[in-house]
């Protein structure tokens, strides 16, 4: 089961993110970690900032260490989203 995080501007701090829509998220970045297929994906949003970005790719490199390095982390925009990641909403 993939596990949906939000990212928080402030320093590192996680949220796991019940709800499954990206509708209306401009200003946030998620990261997917779908250990089960060995990728974790970076979703930022249009307007979402610097810092979150930042701390997105603070995050995926964490998640990938504790999976051994197995998974491969994929960044895509919003609008820009394949379909192979929209299937797992």
């Amino acid at each position: 089961m993939a596990k949906l995080y939000k990212v928080v501007d402030e320093d590192l701090e996680i949220a796991p993110y019940q709800n499954t829509t990206l509708m209306n998220a401009s200003n946030e970045v998620f990261v997917l970690d779908d250990s089960e297929n060995k990728k974790i994906w970076i979703w930022i949003g249009r307007k979402a900032s610097t810092r979150q970005r930042f701390n997105a790719a603070r995050l995926s490199e964490k998640l990938d260490k504790e999976a051994g390095g197995l998974p491969v982390i994929k960044t895509i925009d919003e609008a820009e989203e394949p379909q192979e990641f929209l299937d797992m909403f």
